[in-house]
């Protein structure tokens, strides 16, 4: 009796670990829709339910984003729903759109999306700190500037730092 039980609940175990590796195969290929050019210095992630791209310095334009993924010439890069200009930089919430995929930019240090780390950044970090404002998804990755996976100090004083030449946040 002992022997079937144990059988039973092996077998559900190796199902469920079947059914788990599924999920794991369906995630990794959707990361991969964008397909990055093997030079590239960006990464392609999932942080919960949305993607992510990581790696793009401030100051970058629509077509120095581009020129990163192979399949370029199908991409779609839009902020607040309005498509970019290739001579228009990308900020942190910028959506990198591929068939139905969607990825969002994270541009470390970056917390209002503009595209470039200035004295509002590191405001709206303190003000998060100080639970005044909420910062979320890409907007709390880009905040999040010693990848701890909280906000707290260091990352207001990377930040701070950076703005005034003292740190840089890219190397």
């Amino acid at each position: 009796m002992k022997l079937f039980q144990f059988k039973k609940t092996l077998a559900f175990i190796l199902s469920l670990c079947m059914l788990i590796s599924m999920f794991a195969v369906v995630s990794v290929s959707a990361v991969n829709n964008f397909s990055l050019k093997a030079n590239s210095n960006l990464s392609i992630s999932v942080n919960g339910t949305d993607k992510i791209i990581c790696g793009i310095s401030e100051s970058t334009t629509v077509a120095e984003l581009l020129v990163n993924f192979e399949n370029s010439e199908s991409i779609t890069v839009c902020k607040n729903d309005v498509v970019l200009d290739e001579d228009k930089k990308v900020g942190t919430g910028t959506s990198v759109v591929f068939d139905d995929d969607i990825a969002y930019v994270v541009i470390e240090g970056d917390t209002d999306g503009n595209g470039r780390i200035d004295s509002t950044d590191y405001l709206r970090l303190k003000s998060a700190l100080l639970s005044q404002i909420t910062l979320e998804g890409a907007y709390y990755l880009a905040a999040d500037a010693d990848k701890d996976g909280s906000l707290s100090s260091s990352d207001y004083l990377r930040l701070k730092s950076h703005f005034l030449g003292d740190f840089n946040l890219y190397e």
